[in-house]
């Protein structure tokens, strides 16, 4: 059953108040549209908090303009990397510094980058808002041993920067191994809501993207919002949306130009984690073939860039879309505070705290249990052949949706082998599949899967192909052992909330076993 959003037709009247109201900060409207207090959750709206978090922590990025190290790897989950994923993918870079986004801790994954890497000149950013992030804490422990080891007579700290808030667990660690710095974030400012403070800004200074660039299309963003086009469209498109939602229609495509980098996983992540609670939510599905099967009611979010900035809505045979044309980075910068202020605006107007996210630290301390009991649930009891699979599918709800869930290696070939068989079956069967690897999207697409509409279907595909384990420094688990207990987590945990999970065993040889569904299911006529 999807969500019911049957009483928000009179909720429309009410966008241009909420949308004011939040660039006004205004606390006690929204303290008492959601029964919290918001003191802690609208800095990211505040134009001069903003500006002059900017200056601070642009002043640290010039100490390293001309640096000597070549390459950066970016350490973080969920809203502490995609945005400066986006940033950096699309801004133009006046240094070739390589960077690599470690948000996967597959043995296999972090061996490869470590040796093939391990000869140049790297700098760390080991991003946590909380501070408190496990997978991210691990990767780094794993990184320092390295650089510590590679580097005796050196102080391997200095390889390291931190990015988070104030008094946190990376804080403490960073102090006591000596980081070369400690970028603090505004504690008013969430996670996913972090992409124009240093979460998202002070990655991409260090990349190489100009500070004259990122400010200047910041101030313009910020200071002229009200008055600009960008304001009327955040007007228009919470319409738009609100507008499905009345309709029955709990889903979004996001139909976002290949050129712009990572602005799909972005948003899906913000739409996800933000409004997937209650029961309710909306379902962000990155475009795919399933569009143009699954109805003609769909509502598609359309980016694509042109030479000057417009946006419209227009009917199709596959649905609504939403059209909006992007011309400059300022377009890019003010899209992104847009859909910050469109998914808020949301949450307050379909009664969802847009600002937490229970059932993620619910898979948080799943996750921890695991480790520290050393139990074992046998989730392969729930184990299903190809052929079953198919059967579940031919019996679904077209009105549903289906993740795929799973851990791999992102460098393999299994990710582009789940996107084939994701593409046979939804065009098969008219539902649209999304794509969840872990253990980033227990970060994000997490909190829908668990918290959201109960139309979705979960399948994991487990897998005991790692290569050569990895102890994780200073712990009794290794990458194994984290990974293991955050699957049987998450099994656990829909289980529990009657989502049953289907598992798909993939073995040791998870990419051969997959061409041999693919090959199957072709041969079958799909």
């Amino acid at each position: 059953m999807g969500s019911d959003f049957s009483n928000l037709s009179q909720k429309l009247s009410e966008i241009n108040s909420v949308v004011s109201n939040m660039l006004n900060q205004n606390h006690d409207f929204f303290d008492h549209a959601l029964s919290i207090s918001t003191q802690d959750f609208l800095g990211w709206v505040d134009s001069e908090k903003l500006i002059s978090h900017f200056e601070e922590y642009s002043n640290i990025a010039k100490k390293y303009e001309f640096a000597s190290y070549e390459k950066i790897f970016v350490i973080g989950m969920g809203g502490s990397s995609l945005g400066a994923r986006v940033l950096i993918d699309n801004f133009l870079r006046n240094k070739k510094r390589e960077v690599y986004f470690v948000d996967n801790y597959h043995p296999e994954f972090l061996r490869n980058l470590w040796e093939n890497h391990a000869g140049s000149e790297i700098m760390f950013l080991v991003c946590s808002k909380s501070g408190n992030t496990l997978e991210t804490l691990m990767i780094f422990e794993y990184f320092y041993q390295n650089v510590e080891q590679l580097n005796k007579n050196n102080s391997p700290g200095q390889s390291f920067i931190a990015i988070t808030d104030q008094n946190s667990r990376l804080d403490s660690i960073a102090q006591s191994k000596n980081f070369a710095e400690i970028v603090y974030g505004v504690k008013e400012i969430g996670g996913r809501y972090s992409v124009l403070s240093c979460f998202g800004m002070f990655p991409a200074l260090m990349s190489g993207v100009e500070s004259s660039d990122l400010i200047e299309s910041l101030i313009d963003c910020l200071v002229e919002f009200r008055e600009s086009d960008y304001f009327l469209q955040c007007e228009q498109l919470i319409k738009f949306i609100l507008e499905g939602l009345v309709n029955d229609e709990d889903k979004i495509f996001l139909d976002i130009d290949p050129q712009l980098s990572g602005f799909s996983e972005w948003i899906q992540q913000l739409i996800a984690e933000s409004l997937g609670k209650n029961y309710k939510g909306i379902v962000p599905l990155i475009h795919n073939i399933s569009l143009e099967v699954h109805n003609s009611n769909n509502l598609i979010f359309s980016l694509k860039q042109d030479s000057i900035f417009s946006y419209d809505v227009v009917k199709s045979p596959i649905g609504s879309i939403f059209e909006v044309q992007l011309s400059n980075n300022n377009d890019l910068i003010s899209q992104l505070f847009v859909w910050e202020i469109v998914v808020a605006s949301l949450g307050v107007l379909t009664g969802t705290n847009p600002f937490d996210q229970p059932d993620v630290q619910l898979s948080k301390n799943e996750t921890n249990y695991f480790i520290e009991s050393n139990e074992k649930i046998e989730i392969l009891d729930n184990q299903i052949s190809i052929d079953e699979l198919i059967d579940c599918f031919e019996n679904l709800d077209k009105n549903g949706y289906v993740g795929f869930l799973y851990f791999t290696n992102p460098q393999s070939n299994v990710p582009n082998l789940m996107n084939s068989l994701a593409y046979t079956l939804s065009l098969k069967f008219h539902i649209p599949i999304i794509q969840a690897i872990g253990p980033n999207y227990l970060h994000s697409l997490g909190q829908l899967f668990k918290g959201g509409p109960d139309n979705g279907t979960f399948i994991q595909f487990v897998s005991s192909n790692v290569g050569q384990d990895i102890q994780v420094p200073y712990q009794n688990f290794s990458f194994y052992d984290l990974m293991s207990a955050q699957v049987q987590g998450e099994h656990k945990i829909l289980n529990l909330i009657d989502r049953n999970p289907l598992v798909v065993n993939l073995g040791n040889e998870p990419e051969k076993k997959l061409e041999k569904f693919i090959e199957k299911l072709k041969l079958a006529g799909f």
